[in-house]
């Protein structure tokens, strides 16, 4: 009886490993399935190399942009870019991407919710299934720029949307703390009756401010103009 146990743990043991060697090429090829490639790219990094056009990115791959620096990464029909002075980590999001951005500036032209941004105030996705561009820029550790150039635009935490043509700072702000004057003012100066009060998700509130395009949005519209209506090339 104690031959048969051990026979039969051996055996199950076998089993194991064969089963693990089988699944192995599998699991593999998913985690070597790249998330796009890049399609333009001038003083940018991927990782700790210069990044060039026709390079593919991998989950994990961090994306770097100088000051002069300009990235644009193509997922299928969707596209992702950084502007200058970003740092974005890349990872899958379902059958699309999910980067994280904690500085700088960046955005998407995507179809559906198959891109989004994650910064350290909120998520930035598309809102709905129709295409959209937007684009998102961390002005400090609790506050971001959010502006949408086509589609609608939602941020994970708000019943709050944003359409096309609007621009809004968005401040996180702790539960037990009142909104500060400068959290009330865009930067096209006072702007208290385009305030939407605080949606308080969880221990923590967002506030939007509807602001004038700035010089940063001016940029993300230029770079839109050259996604949507510049682009002559079919693998652009």
């Amino acid at each position: 009886m104690r031959l048969f146990g051990r026979s039969a743990a051996r055996s199950l043991l076998v089993a194991l490993l064969v089963s693990s060697l089988v699944d192995a090429p599998s699991l593999a090829a998913a985690a070597d399935k790249p998330l796009g490639s890049i399609v333009l790219a001038h003083s940018a990094l991927l990782g700790n190399m210069e990044a060039v056009a026709g390079a593919d990115v991998y989950p994990g791959d961090v994306l770097r942009t100088n000051t002069d620096g300009l990235l644009r990464l193509k997922m299928g029909e969707n596209q992702f870019y950084l502007a200058q002075g970003t740092t974005a980590t890349l990872s899958p999001q379902g059958n699309g991407l999910h980067a994280r951005v904690e500085s700088g500036t960046a955005g998407f032209s995507a179809v559906g919710q198959q891109v989004e941004i994650e910064t350290p105030v909120a998520t930035v996705r598309p809102a709905g299934n129709e295409r959209a561009f937007g684009q998102v820029t961390v002005t400090g550790p609790n506050q971001m720029v959010v502006a949408a150039y086509q589609g609608t635009l939602a941020v994970e935490g708000s019943d709050q949307t944003i359409n096309a043509g609007q621009s809004y700072q968005v401040t996180l702000v702790a539960d037990n703390m009142s909104p500060s004057p400068q959290d009330l003012e865009g930067y096209g100066g006072k702007q208290e009756n385009n305030v939407i009060r605080p949606y308080k998700p969880g221990k923590k509130k967002l506030l939007f401010v509807l602001i004038l395009l700035g010089s940063t949005a001016i940029a993300g519209f230029y770079v839109f103009h050259q996604f949507s209506v510049s682009c002559s090339d079919p693998d652009c």
